[in-house]
């Protein structure tokens, strides 16, 4: 007897496949070459977030007599539940619909969504998402691969450091007392009292994210980005300028005051500064999808964000004495001022993505960190005198950096960093893809080096002397925010 169900099976499931094929023949005069039909264009590949079937509206639920499709359905498979099933997917497999829902109970039939053929891939629960060819209800959803990663070129802007003015001149012919003196007629500005490190420099960013689960709701990524160091740097010795000097407060005569490094007939010398900045930050974040198959989908992120800021401003000037009591002695002077911010903290964020075509896509995505922010300052200085005759001495202090100031500084503080951006992607295959965005970052409470610098100098503390009234340079523990902004292009691969 099964013997016979199966033959008559066989044979209508072959009549009707058949007729389908005729059917289908009649329409066209040769098969589609691969790919997706979009606004009337062929699209030449059938990306994954593009791989949906479409299904039969859904059946209301149905008790009492059976319909003459589930009838015939029956008469050929038998009376049992599970033939009955058997009968209703091969049908379906021919790409037929003849209305014969699968059984849950004798004498009940309920279907309350869409039904999925079963093509041999693994589907999910959750209304609306589908992996490996599953069904949804909307024409092109935003699925992405189980593993995905990126590499993106970045050109971005930062927000430099202000610095006071560290070299000046004046005009030859200037008296002794006023050279290089702020605030004196003719004294001209070299370097300092500027923003400094603040144009576009070039980066990298990567990414790498894996879904947790074959319905990718869940997921973890890892993210790193990294900045090329920016530096800024000055020179100048005796061929460059008649009068180069290092400006400074006297703040034991409350008066400007200036170092002189080149002055005829006095002094000969050479004074370098260097300022570097240097950023990267990372995360590693749950991501968690609120929708995978719609038009627009949403995305949450929580996890952990580190962030770190380095500054660094390197001072250092040589001369030699062209005067009594002191000719030809070597003086060698340097400051350095370095800061390091590292931030620590937990991250939420929210990303919109709108797929409007199986080749175009675009994103908006925002994240919100907080966190603590450790800042470490260090200040050295060191002097070395060379005479004619005699061993060269060294001593711990340059000229800005004195035993007021010199030594390593803490602070620690509750900060946030803020980051949002655009991304518009353009779908170059089913696993390849590429990217044009920008970003804007915000860091609050970093110390920057430039800020640690004072100029207000007791000069009584110069070496060898020994420190006399107010302690100054003093340390600042100045703090301010930080920001950094610009474009991103990049390719992204799927797996």
């Amino acid at each position: 007897m099964s013997r016979i169900v199966s033959r008559k099976l066989s044979h209508l499931v072959a009549g009707l496949l058949m007729l389908h094929l005729l059917s289908a023949s009649g329409q066209a005069q040769a098969p589609p070459s691969p790919g997706v039909q979009y606004a009337g264009r062929h699209i030449g590949f059938a990306p994954k977030n593009g791989r949906v079937h479409p299904a039969p509206p859904p059946r209301q639920r149905q008790t009492g007599n059976l319909t003459a499709a589930e009838s015939l359905a029956k008469s050929i498979a038998g009376v049992g539940s599970s033939n009955l099933r058997t009968a209703n997917a091969q049908v379906a497999r021919a790409g037929l619909d003849v209305g014969i829902p699968t059984p849950i109970a004798e004498g009940e039939y309920v279907e309350d969504s869409p039904m999925i053929v079963d093509d041999g891939g693994t589907y999910c629960d959750s209304p609306g998402v589908f992996v490996n060819g599953g069904s949804c209800n909307s024409e092109y959803g935003c699925m992405q691969p189980m593993l995905w990663g990126g590499a993106e070129y970045l050109y971005w802007w930062t927000k430099g450091m202000q610095v006071p003015a560290l070299a000046t001149t004046s005009p030859t012919g200037t008296a002794q007392d006023s050279a290089g003196v702020l605030g004196q007629l003719g004294t001209t500005t070299l370097f300092g009292n500027e923003t400094l490190n603040e144009s576009g420099r070039s980066g990298m960013r990567y990414r790498l994210g894996l879904w947790l689960d074959p319905c990718q709701q869940t997921g973890l990524e890892f993210s790193y980005l990294n900045l090329s160091g920016e530096q800024t740097n000055f020179s100048a010795s005796n061929p460059v300028t008649g009068i180069l000097a290092r400006p400074f407060q006297d703040v034991v005569a409350a008066s400007q005051d200036a170092r002189l490094i080149v002055f005829p007939n006095l002094v000969s010398g050479s004074l370098n500064i260097a300022a570097e900045t240097d950023f990267q930050t990372a995360e590693v974040l749950m991501r968690r999808a609120s929708s995978s198959c719609h038009w627009t989908t949403l995305d949450y992120y929580f996890g952990y964000r580190y962030a770190e800021l380095e500054d660094t401003i390197n001072i250092t000037e040589s001369t030699i004495s062209l005067a009594a009591p002191t000719t030809d002695t070597a003086f060698d002077l340097s400051d350095r001022f370095h800061t390091q911010n590292e931030f620590h903290g937990g991250q939420i964020g929210v990303r919109a993505t709108r797929c409007s075509s199986p080749l175009w896509s675009v994103e908006f995505l925002g994240k919100f960190a907080l966190g603590n922010t450790r800042s470490r300052t260090s200040i050295s200085g060191q002097t070395v005198v060379t005479p004619t005759t005699g061993d060269a001495s060294t001593q711990a202090a340059g000229l800005l950096t004195q035993t007021s100031n010199i030594g390593q500084f803490e602070a620690s503080e509750l900060s946030t960093i803020i980051e949002c951006g655009a991304t518009l992607r353009r779908h170059l295959s089913d696993n390849v893809a590429f990217t044009f965005g920008y970003t804007f970052f915000l860091w609050t409470d970093v110390a920057r080096a430039g800020d640690q610098i004072d100029t207000g100098l007791n000069v009584s503390q110069i070496p060898p002397g020994t420190l006399t009234g107010e302690a100054r340079p003093a340390v600042t523990s100045q703090l301010d925010d930080f920001w950094a902004q610009g474009l991103r292009v990049g390719m992204e691969l799927g797996f």
